[in-house]
């Protein structure tokens, strides 16, 4: 069982023509890791998804997260989607209960607070997310527009790479020339 991460840019980024190409890529990176299986009552192949793990973000803005599911799902391929619990680069912490009380809060961070005998409620944001795909994963892809600049998907990727995962970054050409 492999597992493939699939990251890129949320949908706001992509044109048409874009769209359609990334499409295609997700498409081709699930259908490398399928294992070719020849029929022995007949001489007709077909790819065996079963042996495939999507790892996805699943994100609320749509895009390459949400089209790899998609995609993942038309052909049958299992999937690990690991979404963030709010909706921010960094994690939340939105309470903190002692032995009297609780207090809730946010972005609190002290190193004095196991000092207290507190206990600690964290809501994992984006960057927990992506850490958590990057760690699970045997391979990674970075699918982002050719034009689109620093992402959280190739911080992610970057951070993959830094774990000494196997990491693919797909540039794919944005223009909206309405050809795929």
């Amino acid at each position: 069982m492999v597992k493939v991460v699939i990251i890129g840019s949320e949908a706001k980024y992509w044109t048409l023509g874009g769209r359609e190409r990334a499409y295609r890529e997700i498409r081709k990176v699930l259908t490398h890791y399928a294992a070719l299986v020849v029929s022995k009552t007949s001489e007709e192949s077909y790819n065996d998804y079963s042996k495939i793990v999507l790892v996805s973000g699943g994100c609320p803005k749509g895009g390459v997260d949400l089209w790899a599911e998609a995609i993942a799902s038309v052909l049958g391929v299992l999937m690990d989607i690991k979404e963030s619990e709010v909706k921010q680069w960094n994690d939340r912490v939105e309470s903190l209960h002692t032995r009297s009380s609780t207090v809730t809060i946010d972005d609190f961070t002290s190193p004095m607070i196991s000092d207290i005998g507190a206990t600690v409620v964290r809501k994992k944001g984006y960057k927990s997310r992506n850490i958590e795909m990057a760690k699970s994963g045997d391979v990674i892809y970075c699918i982002d527009p050719s034009d689109r600049g620093w992402s959280g998907a190739k911080w992610t990727a970057k951070y993959a790479a830094d774990l000494g995962k196997e990491v693919h970054y797909i540039n794919v050409d944005n223009e909206n020339d309405g050809k795929p």
